[in-house]
């Protein structure tokens, strides 16, 4: 990998929208590689693909860590510090948009592939309550 060049966010336009995230995301993840993603050959995508997926594991790891999960300890009352959570929860779901970014996949990929699995999801639970 290329050196990686000082970033900063003056010129960050307000993010508002999915799109407005996935091109966030795919200038930051050019400009931390030293790439362009739409040249990006497969073999360098899939060695990126690997540090991504580690990254996302470890998000998902901290993500975990929050909750209270071990079950033989009798918790009566849970605590989430919700603020944290929803911090990890952002950290997870950059990741997750990279993953969508570094195969070239769009905002309206994720949107349409989301709708078709939520309807497959919905058909099946219709099924189980019959």
């Amino acid at each position: 990998m290329k050196k990686i060049h000082s970033i900063n966010n003056k010129n960050i336009k307000k993010i508002k929208t999915l799109h407005d995230i996935f091109e966030c995301q795919k200038k930051f993840q050019e400009r931390l590689y030293s790439i362009n993603f739409d040249t990006l050959p497969l073999s360098y995508r899939i060695k990126i693909l690997k540090d991504y997926v580690i990254g996302l594991l470890s998000e998902i790891g901290e993500v975990f860590q929050l909750l209270p999960y071990k079950f033989w300890r009798k918790q009566r009352i849970i605590k989430v510090n919700k603020k944290h959570l929803k911090e990890e929860l952002i950290d997870v779901f950059i990741y997750v948009v990279n993953l969508f970014v570094l195969f070239g996949f769009s905002e309206k990929d994720l949107l349409t592939e989301y709708s078709k699995k939520y309807d497959k999801i919905l058909k099946r639970f219709k099924q189980r309550k019959k």
